[in-house]
């Protein structure tokens, strides 16, 4: 085989195709500043979590992928609306959803608290693990009361 080493390393490149996370089928996929704000209606009184992410970026594939399934992240993601974000093209639209939250990169989780005041100190603009993420949404439902 010419391609030898060349194999392993290709498919080494294709495991994180191979690897698709889904979102919770209560997921809601927002695409605009419009969309955001219909989706943070349709929470109804909930706290939200909102995770903007891209294709793109390593950071948030790392969280889509291990983090967001830990079991231990989806049972204390129970009283939450999960909303997230696909700004892998940077559409126009994307950019203005970006600009809205005065974002500096990706990734980007925000809490929202049951009147959809984001809970500012919580923010997480960067790679995150379970046990950050965990501590996290423990303080967010402090918050809520």
């Amino acid at each position: 085989m010419k391609w030898g080493r060349n194999r392993w390393f290709l498919a080494f490149c294709a495991l994180p195709l191979l690897v698709r996370a889904e979102w919770p089928d209560t997921a809601i996929e927002v695409h605009s500043v419009a969309t955001w704000q219909q989706a943070l209606a349709q929470a109804e009184g909930q706290p939200v979590l909102l995770d903007l992410y891209a294709d793109w970026c390593a950071s948030c594939q790392n969280i889509k992928q291990r983090v967001l399934p830990a079991p231990e992240v989806q049972q204390a993601l129970t009283p939450f609306t999960f909303i997230y974000a696909d700004l892998t093209a940077m559409s126009e639209d994307d950019q203005a959803l970006f600009d809205h939250f005065g974002l500096l990169g990706l990734p980007a989780l925000m809490l929202f608290d049951r009147a959809g005041e984001e809970i500012a100190p919580l923010r997480m603009n960067r790679e995150v693990d379970v046990e950050l993420l965990l501590k996290q949404l423990k303080l967010a439902k402090q918050h809520q009361g």
